[in-house]
């Protein structure tokens, strides 16, 4: 008898499957509590494994790909719902709103004065300190910083 398959073995292609000297239908099985009690709680098992490793996945990859200062600035979360707006998709700005972020006069400036900045706004720039954590700002300086160099 092979527990993988539970004890009435493999069904044939009309559902059915042989026991000893009968055949009994899929209906049979399924109303068995035994072996629908095997098979449910393997599968629930399998289920459970799967969406763990693919939560983790997520999360892991979440955090690597969107904030970190190794991935370019406008892929970052962060850069998008805040900045994006008026500095463009591509931070090299927006006609009449934002300045680009990609130029010699950004490339200049020390990274103290970029968290500066972005902090507490400049000109028409509003003020990001309350709205955005200082780990934020550090990795939008860190990625400005990134844009320049290339």
């Amino acid at each position: 008898m092979d527990r993988r398959f539970g004890t009435l073995g493999w069904p044939d292609r009309n559902g059915r499957r042989e026991t000893g000297n009968r055949t009994e239908g899929i209906e049979s099985f399924l109303s068995d509590p035994i072996e629908r009690g095997t098979c449910v709680n393997s599968c629930q098992v399998r289920i459970a494994a799967w969406s763990c490793l693919f939560l983790c996945h997520l999360a892991s990859g979440q955090t690597n790909s969107t904030n970190s200062p190794e991935t370019g600035l406008t892929a970052n979360r962060v850069f998008v719902e805040n900045c994006a707006r008026c500095h463009g998709a591509t931070a090299k700005g927006r006609n009449f709103r934002g300045p680009t972020l990609v130029s010699e006069k950004i490339a200049n400036r020390s990274p103290d004065d970029l968290r500066q900045i972005i902090t507490n706004g400049k000109g028409h720039m509003p003020k990001y300190g309350k709205k955005l954590t200082p780990d934020e700002i550090d990795t939008l300086v860190q990625q400005i910083r990134a844009l320049n160099r290339q």
